[in-house]
């Protein structure tokens, strides 16, 4: 359970990435997201405090240009559901968990050019 915020660093022509924060719920990572900024939100959708799905919907509407990705590996329903929803929302992409190293690259070498 939790949100990431990432920004694109390049270094040469290397690119990587660095975890700005990492908040356990939604409510902390929108507080945050006004104090530090990123480039990506990445958000698990099954949280205390405020849900992803709540989250994606409240963040999209104040901040529609940064990227999100939408992760889940279900609770109360299967983790597809979840992330349809997510998808509705506003999510760039969704992940369902378990993920490899690698999904999670490709996305951010994507969504992060």
């Amino acid at each position: 359970m939790m949100t990431a915020h990432f920004a694109r660093c390049s270094a040469s022509r290397l690119a990587t990435w660095a975890t700005k924060s990492v908040k356990r719920d939604g409510r902390e990572a929108l507080d945050s997201f006004e104090l530090m900024p990123s480039d990506l939100v990445l958000t698990d959708i099954v949280m205390p405090e405020k849900e992803g799905l709540q989250m994606i919907a409240e963040f999209r509407r104040a901040h529609p240009s940064v990227k999100v990705i939408a992760m889940s590996g279900g609770g109360r329903a299967m983790p597809i559901d979840y992330l349809n929803v997510a998808t509705a929302l506003g999510a760039d992409r969704v992940l369902v968990k378990p993920f490899s190293d690698e999904s999670l690259r490709s996305m951010l070498t994507e969504l992060l050019p």
